[in-house]
């Protein structure tokens, strides 16, 4: 009896709140990447597509709502490698954030690698910038961060979210103390 008195008070509770119209919100989740291709990466960062294959595959991807960011950083490709070390950018200033994935290396990850990245509200709309950091291996060696396709200088992979995007020009490399040139994440050595 007491069993049926209960079933009887949660069915009623749905019904009521489906009469009147009450539901749990929900936030959409929304691509929110703006770099898209090679040209629109700020001067000196590598952009966030894969230019080794030559396919333009966008690699560093961002979803977003009110509450995070989601980034999957990544080809798939098993050649590819991620390290656990990225960062977001915003009027704040720059918060290191960690990449999850299967680890092949410390510090490194097998691509792609994922981060849910909490955000405040109105963050979104504000924008700014994820930065991670992926090598692969070709011919033989590691190529990580390319800027170009020869890769001879090595950088961090850039993304923008949203709209703001402070001015990048060739005399400022950095944004706000931030280098774009790569110096290592967990001082491990990748090998093949």
């Amino acid at each position: 009896m007491k069993q049926y008195v209960i079933l009887c008070l949660f069915v009623s509770v749905l019904v009521g709140a489906a009469l009147f119209g009450i539901t749990t919100p929900t936030f959409a989740q929304v691509e929110c990447h703006q770099i898209k291709n090679l040209s629109a990466t700020p001067f000196g960062w590598a952009p966030p597509i894969d230019i080794l294959t030559g396919t333009s595959y966008l690699m560093l991807q961002l979803t977003c709502n009110d509450t995070s960011i989601d980034v999957e950083f990544g080809t798939g490709n098993v050649h590819q490698r991620i390290s656990d070390i990225g960062y977001l950018y915003t009027e704040q200033g720059w918060q290191q954030f960690t990449y999850t994935g299967t680890y092949v290396a410390p510090g490194w990850l097998a691509s792609p690698a994922t981060a849910r990245i909490p955000i405040s509200p109105g963050v979104i709309s504000r924008g700014g910038y994820v930065v991670g950091h992926a090598c692969d291996w070709v011919n033989n060696e590691w190529k990580c961060g390319c800027r170009d396709f020869f890769c001879e200088t090595e950088s961090w992979q850039i993304q923008s979210f949203q709209s703001f995007i402070p001015a990048v020009t060739s005399q400022f490399s950095s944004l706000n103390g931030f280098s774009n040139n790569f110096s290592g994440s967990s001082g491990s050595t990748l090998t093949q």
